[in-house]
C-alpha cells in the first residue's frame, strides 16, 4: 500500500544575524519544514509573492527595510491574506509588541528566546491556519464559509453575497466538497434527509429537484466559470466551464 504523500509546509526566515538564522534553519528543517532564508529586507515582499511561504519569521531590525514595514506591506496584498507572520525582535518594550500585532503580525517573540518555543509557535500557527481553512470551501470564484454560514461569488472586481436556504447551503457544501466529481442523488438524499423525514422515495426526489433548481438559480446567475451539471439517472457535478455557468446552466433536474 502506498503511503499518502504529505505536503511540506514552507517557512521563510528573514534574519540578518547569521548565527541566529542558522539555528532557526536547522531547527525547522529538522521538524520537516521547507525553509527559505533571507538576510535583508530588500525585495523581501517580492520574494514572498514569488515563493508563497505558509509562514514567515520576520526580524524587526533588518538592513534596507525594517520588518515592521515589510509586515505592513504584506498585509496590504490580498493574495497573501492567509500568510502567517511571526515577528521577532530584541525590543523589550511592550509597545513594540502592540505595534507589531497592530501592523498585522500573528505572533510576537522577544529575543533572546528558546528555539523550542519558536518551533512550537510555528506549529500552533500552522495548525490554527489548517483549522480555519477547513471551514472555508472554494471552487473557482465561489466561496462557502461554513463558520459564518455565508456564500459569496467574486467577479469583475466585486463580491456578491448569495443568500441560500439551509438545504441549498448543504447542497452547495456537498457539491463543493466533491467538485469535478459526480455526487449521486441517493447520496445527497441520504445525507440531507434521514429515512424518517419522508416515507416515500418519490417525495424525496421531488423535493431534491426543487432545492437543486433554487441552488442553480442563486449560484449560476452570478457565475462566470461554474456550472452544475445533471448526469441523468445518476446525480450532479459542479464543474468548471469555459463559457460561464450562467449561459450553460442546465435547468433540468
Amino acid at each position: 500500500m502506498k503511503k499518502e504523500k504529505t505536503i511540506q509546509k514552507k517557512i521563510m526566515i528573514v534574519e540578518d544575524d547569521s548565527a541566529m538564522l542558522s539555528l532557526m534553519e536547522y531547527s525547522l528543517i529538522s521538524e520537516g519544514y521547507l525553509v527559505i532564508s533571507v538576510s535583508t529586507g530588500e525585495n523581501c515582499t517580492k520574494i514572498v509573492e514569488e515563493k508563497r511561504p505558509d509562514l514567515i519569521i520576520l526580524d524587526w531590525v533588518l538592513p534596507e527595510k525594517s520588518g515592521i514595514e515589510i509586515c505592513e506591506e504584506l498585509r496590504g496584498i490580498p493574495d497573501l491574506k492567509d500568510l502567517r507572520i511571526i515577528m521577532i525582535s530584541s525590543h523589550s518594550k511592550g509597545q513594540h509588541k502592540i505595534t507589531g500585532l497592530k501592523k498585522g503580525a500573528d505572533d510576537y517573540l522577544e529575543k533572546p528566546f528558546i528555539i523550542e518555543e519558536l518551533v512550537l509557535r510555528v506549529k500552533n500557527l500552522l495548525k490554527r491556519s489548517a483549522i480555519e481553512d477547513s471551514d472555508v470551501l472554494k471552487f473557482m470564484e465561489l466561496t462557502l464559509d461554513l463558520r459564518r454560514h455565508a456564500c459569496t461569488m467574486e467577479g469583475n472586481g466585486t463580491v456578491h453575497e448569495i443568500t441560500l436556504g439551509p438545504i441549498e447551503f448543504k447542497l452547495c457544501q456537498l457539491l463543493l466538497m466533491n467538485s469535478e466529481k459526480l455526487v449521486s442523488r441517493d447520496k445527497i438524499i441520504a445525507l440531507l434527509w434521514n429515512s424518517t423525514t419522508m416515507e416515500m422515495q418519490h417525495d424525496k426526489d421531488k423535493i431534491l429537484n426543487v432545492h437543486m433548481t433554487r441552488l442553480r438559480s442563486s449560484i449560476l446567475k452570478h457565475a462566470s466559470s461554474i456550472d452544475i451539471k445533471t448526469i441523468r439517472g445518476y446525480g450532479y457535478k459542479m464543474v468548471k466551464t469555459v463559457h460561464g455557468g450562467g449561459e450553460n446552466a442546465e435547468s433540468s433536474y
